[in-house]
């Protein structure tokens, strides 16, 4: 009823253009006599919407909520013909997020019938999410690390994507343990002398010196050289127990989504600092929307 924001059917058309999404939204049979109804200032009288279709009865309940005009503050309201298209557009688009974050996304600025119901059968049919994706786990009553400000704490840890040829076949990953936010940066080996340097340039310079950095034993991280550069910028080196990530949870627990969006995106896709800004841009639900 509204117009459509930064979506584009497989015809090439722009959602976003007033006329076409008017176009659409009088070609659907539902939404044609909605929009018709809105225009004459009423709705049909309650013994005529018994032979209407399903989905536009349960669009007249809402009756109050739609309006005819172009503030794009408000949800649109989507042809039937063009859910799976815009379905697509954002799940795809966006990293191939869950069917609960893809609905997120999606509620920010559009609406249709079933939205929900739409949303969790796309995503289950998702070729990529089948393959690269694992199915729910039963998650274990854990006891998180408290921190008290961003960038209290980081937890860092090497990636290796294991693609033979690759001119940069790890990835360093660092996340505040306060708001999850994660950092990747790709690296062409795991050394003490480039694990260094990555952390200098990306973290010590952009955002800080944290208070604490909470890493495995590796040799780059126990290296002389790496404990050089924390204690020039007074940073603490905290350690986990050997043979046991879990200790760095949610470091490795990022590391995860990481390889899973990778695995999903095309080989010219495969570039981690834009991956990484995906997985920022969803929402989530062990933050509560806590941000950087």
């Amino acid at each position: 009823m509204t117009r459509l924001v930064g979506a584009k059917s497989t015809e090439g058309e722009d959602f976003t253009e007033q006329p076409v999404c008017y176009k659409r939204q009088c070609e659907d049979p539902d939404l044609s006599q909605l929009l018709s109804c809105k225009q004459q200032g009423r709705p049909p009288p309650v013994e005529e919407q018994v032979g209407l279709s399903v989905g536009l009865q349960q669009l007249l309940r809402e009756w109050d909520k739609f309006e005819v005009g172009q503030d794009a503050c408000s949800q649109i309201l989507v042809p039937s013909a063009h859910t799976k298209t815009l379905w697509q557009e954002y799940h795809i688009e966006g990293g191939h997020p869950s069917a609960e974050r893809t609905l997120s996304l999606l509620k920010e600025r559009f609406f249709w019938y079933r939205m929900r119901r739409d949303s969790i059968g796309k995503a289950a049919e998702c070729p990529r999410c089948v393959v690269y994706k694992a199915g729910p786990k039963v998650i274990a009553p854990l006891v998180p690390i408290e921190t008290s400000y961003p960038f209290h704490m980081v937890g860092i840890d090497f990636l290796s994507l294991g693609h033979p040829g690759d001119t940069h076949p790890y990835i360093l990953v660092m996340t505040n343990l306060f708001s999850k936010y994660a950092l990747a940066v790709p690296t062409r080996d795991p050394t003490a002398a480039t694990t260094a340097k990555a952390v200098w340039k990306n973290l010590f310079q952009v955002y800080g010196s944290p208070e604490y950095i909470l890493s495995d034993r590796g040799a780059a991280f126990t290296s002389d050289l790496f404990q050089q550069l924390c204690l020039l910028y007074g940073c603490r080196m905290k350690r986990t127990t050997a043979y046991h990530p879990q200790g760095n949870g949610a470091c490795e627990r990022f590391n995860q989504t990481l390889l899973k969006l990778l695995g999903t995106l095309t080989d010219e896709a495969h570039m981690a600092p834009l991956s990484c800004m995906q997985c920022q841009c969803v929402k989530k639900l062990s933050t509560c929307d806590v941000c950087l």
